[in-house]
């Protein structure tokens, strides 16, 4: 008999029972990812057992995995990566894919600039310890906020509506605690700023740029290629004659941080790495979706469409109720939450 109709079979000929396949695939999903894929096409009858066995396969691989922790492995539908692709269901195969790439995100993010938390101009949470030791509380405050971003996002997987999403969203934020939402809020303001700086030094680096081409004098409206340098997801339509008084950028601030909410870490992957993936581009999706972020802002302000309050600021008001404190106290009341747990982790 074939070795296409008795799963897999040795040199010798020896025919391996089903069980000695398992374990195979389930080294090689360990291992090798996207190695299974090819595992399964080497015989239908293989094929059909790992499909049956798609479960046990990925508990067996994942149960008691550190490297799921922050992943928001737990739920039983995901967001797929990038979301337009929808969502996909626990121990599959497509959701051990997901989370184990969702691990590679948080390790990137949490180092990368656009989390940066150094230097004390900004108010951010801080510990009088050594550096050593602030930085770990850092990194792990960070996780931390992540997997709860991960989590506000993975609520509205299979959903698409505007209004089902944002009551989804505001329904997951009632059941956090209010430590849970000052790590949120905060760590949404950490990365919100993060995007603005990185985004202002590489928009007024082109300025600058484009004039010293240009010799002085008067200088002419850029184009929109003149950013194409960048590795940035900036929104194709960049006003370079409102960039000396940050509104425009402020706006584009607040969309980002509103979309890092609905979409989760993937997007401030996307906005400042996107560009690597030269198949998919999840960069010109990132930067599709700030524009459309600003024209939906722009045409409330013109009073052409109704709107919805940024998910940031039901955070806020969410956090003020269940910490007992008004707006205004609230960045001091999360700060001081944020420190209290970093020091204890």
């Amino acid at each position: 008999m074939s070795a296409a109709g008795n799963l897999l079979r040795s040199n010798g000929g020896l025919n391996l029972p089903p069980e000695v396949c398992l374990r195979v695939a389930e080294v090689l999903l360990d291992i090798e990812l996207r190695a299974i894929a090819t595992f399964a096409r080497l015989s239908k009858s293989l094929h059909s057992l790992l499909k049956a066995y798609e479960h046990s396969v990925t508990l067996t691989t994942s149960i008691h995995d550190d490297r799921f922790k922050y992943v928001n492995s737990l739920e039983s539908t995901i967001l797929a990566t990038p979301p337009t692709c929808g969502p996909v269901s626990a121990l599959t195969y497509e959701w051990y894919l997901e989370v184990r790439y969702r691990k590679s995100l948080i390790d990137f993010l949490i180092t990368h600039e656009i989390t940066g938390m150094q230097g004390s101009t900004n108010g951010w949470p801080c510990l009088d310890m050594s550096i050593g030791e602030v930085f770990v509380r850092e990194q792990e405050f960070k996780r931390r906020g992540l997997h709860l971003l991960f989590q506000i996002a993975d609520c509205t997987a299979g959903i698409t509506d505007t209004p089902q999403v944002r009551r989804k969203q505001a329904q997951t934020l009632e059941c956090l605690t209010a430590v849970e939402l000052a790590t949120l809020g905060c760590l949404v303001e950490v990365v919100g700023q993060g995007f603005f700086t990185i985004t202002r030094a590489a928009l007024l680096g082109q300025l600058s740029l484009n004039r010293a081409k240009r010799g002085r004098g008067t200088y002419p409206q850029p184009s929109p290629s003149d950013f194409t340098s960048s590795t940035l997801a900036v929104p194709p339509q960049i006003p370079w004659d409102d960039l000396a008084t940050d509104n425009w950028l402020r706006e584009c601030m607040c969309v980002f941080e509103d979309r890092l909410q609905r979409f989760g870490p993937y997007f401030a992957w996307a906005y400042v790495a996107g560009h690597q993936n030269r198949k998919r581009r999840p960069d010109l999706w990132a930067s599709q979706e700030l524009q459309e972020g600003l024209d939906n802002m722009n045409a409330f302000e013109l009073g052409y469409t109704m709107s919805y309050a940024s998910l940031q600021s039901v955070v806020w008001k969410v956090f003020c109720r269940k910490a007992g404190c008004s707006l205004a106290e609230s960045w001091n009341v999360a700060k001081g939450m944020v420190e209290v747990e970093m020091a204890a982790y």
